[in-house]
């Protein structure tokens, strides 16, 4: 309690932030009418009133504590509601998308080259002014679409489509990723289907963005190409699209992706750099307050031209406060400082809050300043060399313990190897970085830039050689570990007690600490027993395929086209996952033949059958003991005939095409169950 009384900020901090989250899972399943609205935001003005009017007579107390909480928590809930455009009557999730309309559409942020399309986000307006929101739009590639850049406004004709997700168990929530975005809605525009009504040429934004893209081609002209030049752009600049992907899982395994992704050590360095260049500044009359100010807006000039990321916008916020609170002479509390950056990151754009890198930034720093002090203390070093790297292993140590949990909830995988990786990898980063902004100035004399392109060239080259290195050690990532929310929540829960009670030397700790581990181990072998007895069958969303699991206990029969089964991104990213969550240890694979179609077989007392057209000259007789058909393919003029032979529960495969599936709905008889997979997500059998 004397911690929190220390540092007010992060008592409002946790019920305001509760209230955010909640509110953003809230609407994924309800929208509140406009009376619940009224009254809730009523509710919570009265709450303040009377927190203002009980603040002035001087008796406070555990009540006035209580309805401060609930006064945070509801502020929380009614900002992200404030942001949120489907409780407004005018968005486009109120109205009917499917009929081609006009829209206004003005760019926002960065365009992107896709292989096949110009990839792009903008605010839209209905051409008759009704509707608004957020839109992704993939533009046909031409000259005119390349140049286009923030604040450009067109005009384009199409129809928008709601984001959906594959809706299979356990992938990657693509839809619900993009609503914390703000986008709702996307569509392809053809060429032909689109026009520039107005170039935009005073927006701040569109400056930094074509500032980046001129210091990016400075590094092109110092030498530096491929991966590394990709590095440098992500580590320098943040500009992380030419990331390859091969190159971006080696980093991840070896524990040191933080590197490529601008963040609260880059700004660090960025910080120190500009306290040196300008020191002069302190000689002069009110120098020091001056150097700060400026040092400011430089940092906050970095944050637009990396991109305003999360991780950025906090670090350039917490070093802007202390830079100024140095300036005034003023000393505050860096849990006050993280605390106050998170609120106003969070009043700014509430849904912030749930992109991952926010909550890694944050835990990372959180971990850094609570335990790498004590972790520090508990070994000292004569030699200087032997000092650092202990230095940067508690840094490391204490960064993975707070974001950890994170990292198995969100991609189920842990770099056993990171301490050593990030012994040679921050402070190649560090050097890296240094010699990227020095670049900038360098180009004004061509043997300079050269020579400093050739050594910013080598070192990126040594980082990416040791992380690949890394990643092809035997056990050096610990690969399809699942955990929940709530088992996520306990491991910090266990952390944090398990912290209080060695730092704090307080032996009470022991009897929460082993509450928590046999909490954890219950949950362990609720889902061990779950997963033994799991029976069922599984057809998955992936398009223009047919893709089916049997599960029996922790076996598992992978049944897809050979395509698929080659294509192991795809599998990641559509089937593991729901793999690891169910527990599967042995698996196999097998290719979907002729031998396997048309032909009953039983899952969990169902008989169910794969139905391809048969060959030429072949008609398809259904048996009666059917109780599950799945449509892989169909002959088009026997559909109606076809439907007719059909059992109860019919599923139509993703590998059938739109037409198609519509047939096969409108040929359907009545009672007959019809789940398609392309649109409804996937289907399971239990």
């Amino acid at each position: 309690m004397r911690l929190l009384r220390a540092f007010p900020a992060i008592r409002l901090l946790a019920p305001f932030l509760a209230g955010v989250i909640g509110g953003a899972f809230a609407l994924e399943r309800v929208l509140p009418s406009e009376a619940a609205l009224i009254v809730l935001f009523g509710l919570w003005s009265l709450l303040c009133i009377v927190l203002l009017i009980w603040s002035f007579t001087g008796r406070m107390g555990s009540f006035f504590g209580a309805l401060t909480v609930l006064t945070a928590l509801l502020g929380g809930v009614l900002l992200l509601f404030s942001v949120s455009g489907q409780l407004y009557r005018g968005h486009f999730t109120r109205m009917a998308t499917k009929t081609p309309q006009t829209y206004l559409v003005t760019v926002d942020g960065e365009v992107y080259r896709k292989p096949n399309s110009i990839k792009m986000e903008g605010d839209a307006i209905s051409s008759d002014g009704k509707y608004f929101g957020r839109v992704l739009l993939y533009l046909h590639p031409d000259s005119v679409a390349e140049r286009l850049g923030h604040g450009d406004r067109l005009l384009v004709h199409v129809a928008l489509s709601e984001v959906r997700s594959a809706g299979n168990p356990n992938e990657f929530n693509y839809a619900r990723y993009l609503r914390f975005h703000h986008i709702h809605h996307q569509a392809y525009v053809p060429e032909g289907h689109w026009e520039l009504v107005e170039v935009c040429t005073g927006s701040p934004i569109r400056f930094f963005i074509g500032l980046r893209r001129s210091m990016m081609d400075v590094f092109i002209r110092a030498g530096l190409e491929d991966d590394r030049l990709a590095v440098a752009s992500a580590l320098v600049l943040g500009y992380k699209a030419d990331l390859d992907q091969s190159l971006l899982q080696s980093y991840s395994g070896a524990g040191a992706t933080h590197v490529l992704a601008v963040s609260g050590l880059h700004v660090g360095i960025v910080y120190l750099i500009f306290q040196w260049v300008f020191i002069g500044l302190t000689r002069i009359p009110h120098g020091e307050r001056i150097r700060s100010m400026v040092i400011v807006a430089l940092l906050v000039g970095y944050a637009f031209l990396t991109g305003l990321s999360p991780s950025v916008s906090r670090a350039v916020t917490m070093f802007s406060f202390v830079a100024l609170a140095k300036s005034f002479d003023r000393r505050g509390s860096i849990y006050n400082t993280l605390a106050g950056s998170a609120i106003g990151l969070v009043i700014y754009d509430p849904l912030i809050l749930m992109q991952v890198g926010f909550q890694l930034s944050y835990a990372a720093v959180l971990g850094i300043v609570l335990l790498q002090p004590w972790l520090l203390r508990q070994m000292t070093f004569n030699n200087w060399i032997l000092d650092k790297v202990w230095e940067v292993t508690c840094v490391s140590v204490a960064a993975q313990l707070a974001t950890f949990p994170l990292g198995l909830l969100y991609f189920h995988q842990f770099p056993n190897l990171f301490f050593i990786s990030n012994l040679f990898v921050i402070p190649a980063a560090t050097i890296a970085l240094g010699l990227g902004i020095f670049a900038m100035p360098a180009q004004l004399w061509e043997p300079l830039l050269k020579l400093t392109g050739a050594v910013l060239s080598f070192i990126i080259g040594a980082m990416n050689g040791l992380v690949e290195l890394i990643d092809k050690i035997p056990y050096a990532v610990t690969n399809g570990v699942d955990i929940s929310v709530t088992e996520t929540v306990l491991i910090y829960a266990l952390i944090g007690c398990t912290a209080w009670m060695l730092m704090v030397r307080e032996m009470r700790m022991v009897l929460p600490v082993s509450g928590l581990c046999l909490l954890l181990a219950l949950t362990q072998t609720i889902e061990y027993g779950a997963h033994q007895s799991q029976r069922s069958l599984t057809v998955y969303n992936i398009r223009k395929e047919t893709a089916l699991a049997v599960m029996d206990g922790t076996r598992l029969q992978f049944l897809a086209s050979p395509g698929l089964l080659d294509n192991e991104q795809s599998l990641l990213f559509h089937v593991q996952h729901h793999w690891w969550a169910q527990g599967v240890k042995e698996q196999h694979e097998m290719e979907l033949t002729d031998s396997l179609f048309n032909r009953p077989f039983t899952c969990n007392g169902k008989h169910v059958v794969l139905v391809a057209k048969p060959e030429e000259g072949h008609t398809l007789e259904m048996p009666d003991t059917v109780d599950v058909a799945i449509i892989h393919s169909v002959n088009w003029k026997e559909i109606e005939t076809l439907a007719l032979q059909m059992p109860q529960q019919v599923v139509l495969s993703s590998a059938l095409g739109e037409r198609t599936r519509d047939k096969l709905a409108e040929a359907m008889p009545a009672g007959v169950q019809l789940w398609d997979v392309a649109r409804d997500g996937a289907f399971t059998l239990h």
